[in-house]
């Protein structure tokens, strides 16, 4: 531990030093001078950050070449899109709106959150895509904004349901996917388990390699379809609960959320926190941070991450539960959106 914290700072210090370097370079005199360097995403990113903080965002075109890469590896954005349309199928979404999930999904490691939409690639959230369950802690990389998963989701989702009560569903829909993208990366080890991997991570780098074979091999050999989608009032009660979820329960209780008991956390969530967005986060979590990620140890299961065989044993676990995740998350949406139903964190925000 204490040699990959030296390997994370020393990299920290090397992009510093590189973006100095470049603010004395003639060539280099704007965030648009910045786009144009040829940078690599990291060192880009850092740049923009430490010398224009106010640069504005700038809109893609269909010349704009591709967004930065994340300062956090992350789970492949098209494998977002691709389990976010997988979802919305089963559920029975389709058009336009099952697209737009799938784009907003793909947005969240590429786009700013205001203005959005349209896309700016600047300045993407990916510091509020970790949440540990146990502890309520994040990420907290050197220079990068970071936050809480839990808190931006339920950012996301607000913005979701305020965007289609207002009349423009496509900005909805898009919102929407972004919120389904955070309940993604629980589905990943590193982020639940709040391992930075600022030099990669083997799972997310296995899914991503030749084209994201390995995840389009899952995809084909689970397609889309009814048995995958789950409503969310068939997320378990209390007393459904396993022993050992029960167990994590009371004890989380004693750390965050303002309730006296396990119990009562599940039944009513955290005090800043939509009930239903924290169970299914909390559920996908509690099953992520069971798994080994590069450099912290699951609370369960453990292997070589460079083993195909304990990498797709790890997929075909978590793959399954983000898809009925998932479309509980879009059940709940439509329910609260669509249905025009009360949706109480906009009551309590109410002056």
């Amino acid at each position: 531990m204490t040699e990959n914290l030296f390997r994370k700072t020393f990299l920290s210090l090397l992009l510093v030093l590189l973006a100095q370097a470049l603010l004395k370079s003639s060539e280099i005199t704007s965030a648009q001078g910045v786009i144009n360097s040829g940078l690599n995403g990291n060192a880009r990113n850092l740049f923009i950050r430490l010398y224009y903080p106010n640069a504005p965002t700038i809109p893609p075109t269909s010349e704009t070449p591709p967004p930065p890469t994340p300062y956090a590896i992350e789970m492949p954005s098209e494998t977002h899109r691709g389990l976010a349309i997988h979802a919305a199928e089963s559920h029975g979404v389709t058009g336009m709106e099952k697209d737009w999930i799938g784009q907003g999904a793909y947005d969240e490691d590429h786009c700013v959150v205001d203005p959005y939409p349209p896309c700016g690639g600047l300045l993407a959230p990916f510091g509020f895509h970790s949440w540990d369950s146990d502890t309520d802690g994040y990420w907290t990389p050197p220079i990068v904004p970071s936050g809480s998963g839990l808190g931006h989701i339920n950012m996301l989702f607000s913005k979701a349901v305020q965007s289609y009560t207002s009349g423009d569903v496509q900005t909805a829909y898009l919102w929407f996917g972004r919120a389904l993208h955070i309940l993604g990366d629980l589905a990943t080890p590193a982020h639940a388990n709040l391992d930075e991997h600022v030099d990669g991570d083997e799972y997310e780098e296995w899914l991503e390699e030749n084209d994201l074979a390995n995840t389009k091999a899952w995809i084909a050999d689970n397609p889309s379809g009814s048995e995958w989608d789950m409503g969310f009032r068939e997320i378990p009660g209390w007393d459904e609960l396993n022993t050992d979820l029960q167990n994590e329960l009371n004890n989380a209780s004693l750390v965050y959320g303002g309730r006296q008991s396990g119990q009562e956390l599940w039944s009513l969530g955290p005090l800043e926190s939509d009930v239903v967005l924290f169970r299914l986060m909390f559920l996908m979590a509690e099953e992520a941070d069971n798994w080994d990620s590069d450099d912290v140890p699951g609370e369960k299961y453990h292997g070589d991450l460079s083993d195909p065989i304990f990498l797709t044993e790890l997929r075909n676990t978590l793959f399954p539960q983000l898809i009925q995740n998932s479309t509980a998350l879009i059940d709940y949406f439509e329910y609260v959106a669509v249905d025009n139903r009360i949706y109480l964190p906009f009551v309590i925000q109410s002056p």
